[in-house]
């Protein structure tokens, strides 16, 4: 990728990152990331998107193992567990999980997640707080940002979200976040995956008059976790 873009002309380059929010792709990550927070980590910050091949640690509030943040934006770099890639992380879901295999309809997703500690009337949400990197939330998700992985990033280590892209995907976080009330948290968590047919839940549906074949997503446990910390 890096020599696609010595091909780029000034305008090319400017379009390019005007247009993909989503991610910021570089070369080398600069392994202060690992040292400070280890793989398996999402580091999370409110004032830009951590830059893949220099950590700036003046831009996250980073206290015993949570990230602190005003309520402003919200950007996320994902440390893969194990500093495994993605093609790595693929393969073993997709090994742990070979009978759903068949009927593919978009192979080779990212999935990052975010549940909330309180809904919007201050309840709390969560009886237990998860503890470990692996862990999975017992209670039901606020809303999730999707990406597809295509080759590009089959030997990255890292990727993550910019705020523009968390709202493209999750436009109804903007006005929660900003309404989350100081000491209230998130928890984020990424998975690699793919969406299928489940053929295996095909059913008559009376209203078209036919059968209809479910989709759903396959995930793997997840390969990064965090949590977040309203300031």
């Amino acid at each position: 990728m890096k020599k696609a873009f010595y091909c780029l002309t000034g305008v090319m380059v400017f379009m390019l990152l005007a247009f993909a929010p989503q991610v910021c792709l570089a070369d080398t990550l600069d392994q202060a990331y690992v040292t400070e927070y280890g793989w398996g980590s999402i580091v999370a910050s409110d004032k830009a998107f951590p830059a893949k091949t220099k950590l700036n640690a003046s831009l996250q509030d980073y206290r015993y193992g949570k990230f602190y943040v005003d309520r402003n934006q919200l950007n996320l770099r994902i440390l893969n567990k194990d500093g495994k890639t993605y093609a790595q992380l693929l393969q073993e879901m997709k090994a742990a999980f070979a009978e759903k295999r068949n009927n593919i309809l978009t192979d080779d997703m990212l999935f990052i997640t975010i549940w909330l500690s309180h809904d919007h009337a201050g309840r709390q949400l969560y009886t237990t707080w998860p503890q470990e990197r692996a862990a999975t939330p017992d209670w039901s998700s606020y809303c999730e940002v999707q990406l597809v992985l295509d080759s590009e990033f089959m030997e990255f280590v890292t990727s993550g979200a910019n705020w523009d892209k968390i709202l493209k995907d999750c436009s109804e976080f903007k006005p929660t976040f900003a309404s989350a009330k100081p000491g209230q948290m998130l928890y984020v968590a990424a998975s690699v995956g793919f969406r299928r047919n489940a053929v295996e839940l095909k059913r008559w549906d009376a209203s078209q008059g036919r059968y209809v074949t479910p989709w759903e997503f396959v995930r793997s446990e997840p390969i990064a976790t965090a949590t977040i910390v309203i300031k």
